[in-house]
């Protein structure tokens, strides 16, 4: 299972009172994947541009739309 995208080495788990994914070591907050209850949304970048996807991927299709910020 790849580890937290913002610091690359805490493992996010799912927060109780959120239902989002909080990493351990840098408390960053992660989506939680809309397909699995196993993993968290990373952006990646695709053909059509950026999206949110499952890291879990290729072993679950969850993704998202990436939120357009004004």
């Amino acid at each position: 299972m790849p580890a937290c995208p913002a610091c690359g080495v805490g493992l996010p788990v799912r927060s109780r009172v959120s239902g989002d994914r909080v990493c351990g070591d840098c408390g960053e907050t992660q989506p939680t994947c809309p397909s699995c209850d196993a993993g968290w949304l990373v952006e990646r970048r695709g053909r059509y541009g950026a999206f949110l996807s499952c890291v879990r991927f290729p072993g679950c299709d969850g993704k998202a739309k990436l939120q357009k910020s004004a």
